[in-house]
Order: structure tokens, then C-alpha cells, then sequence
């Protein structure tokens, strides 16, 4: 099965995370200084995990219409 069109919907859904997090990350520290860095890949790392869950249930949400319980 081919699981790429779930993913790039959830990054797709999740691009203005991403953009938030890069200004966020200025606000709060010099840019590109160490603690910037180190803010900006921890919110990155978070959503990485969100863009997997997403794919996750959008797969399991497919394959529940397929197949009836």
C-alpha cells in the first residue's frame, strides 16, 4: 500500500505549524544562535510526531471504509 498521499496531506496540513514554529523560535532568540536551534528542532521533532499520527489515522480511517468490521 502505498502511504505517501497520507503523508503529504498531513504535511500539508500541518506547513502553518511549521512556519509558526520558525517565528516563534525568532521571537524568542537571536536567530540562528544556539538556543534558537535547539527551540527550533524541538518543535520541529513535536511536529513530526503530530505528521505521523496524522498519517497514521487517516491510513486506519481508509482502511476501516474498505474492510466492514
Amino acid at each position: 500500500m502505498d502511504y505517501r498521499p497520507a503523508v503529504d496531506l498531513a504535511i500539508q496540513r500541518h506547513q502553518g505549524f511549521v512556519l509558526l514554529a520558525v517565528e516563534m523560535a525568532g521571537r524568542r532568540f537571536p536567530k540562528f544562535s544556539e538556543n534558537y536551534m535547539k527551540f527550533l528542532d524541538g518543535q520541529l521533532r513535536e511536529i513530526n510526531f503530530q505528521i505521523a499520527i496524522s498519517s497514521v489515522k487517516h491510513h486506519m480511517r481508509v482502511v476501516r471504509q474498505r474492510v466492514p468490521y
